[in-house]
């Protein structure tokens, strides 16, 4: 992907003093969305990116929490490239409150790119996490999420 580029008039219309550059760069940090490397890499190389999530801190209003997607290419078979990737947290966060807005975010997954037409093939995504107490002792989240994409190949 080199860049990203939305024209949701209803989105700009909902979001006052947005443009389709703003638009754009919230796109890109979409965990619909996968970051190929720059470059040719082989099996088992790694390349990363890295965004912000916007969270509500309920002491300090909205904040961001840096936050980082693995990739490595674990193999490539027949001309399709099996990516994995893992979200990571990068800012320290220790306010339960502020966690349980994270809980979906931090996702793992398999992506299948077929490399001679250049199209993601299949995209599977997944977040199992459980946290104790985020709104109180007695209180328990839990996020179990299979998400997957398949392109459809048509008639």
């Amino acid at each position: 992907m080199i860049k990203v580029l939305s024209v949701s008039r209803n989105w700009l219309a909902a979001h006052p003093g947005s443009t389709v550059s703003s638009m754009s760069n919230l796109m890109e940090n979409r965990s619909f969305l996968a970051r190929l490397p720059r470059e040719p890499v082989g099996i088992g190389a790694t390349w990363s990116d890295q965004f912000k999530l916007k969270v509500t801190d309920p002491a300090a209003g909205s904040r961001h929490i840096n936050v980082r997607r693995i990739y490595e290419l674990k193999q490539v078979k027949d001309d399709r490239a099996t990516i994995s990737w893992k979200t990571t947290r990068l800012t320290p966060v220790v306010d339960r409150r502020i966690l349980a807005q994270l809980i979906q975010c931090l996702s793992t997954g398999t992506i299948l790119f077929d490399l001679k037409r250049g199209v993601l093939v299949s995209r599977t995504a997944q977040v199992n996490s459980t946290l104790i107490a985020p709104f109180g002792e007695d209180t328990l989240m839990s996020a179990q999420t299979t998400h997957e994409l398949v392109l459809s190949e048509g008639d």
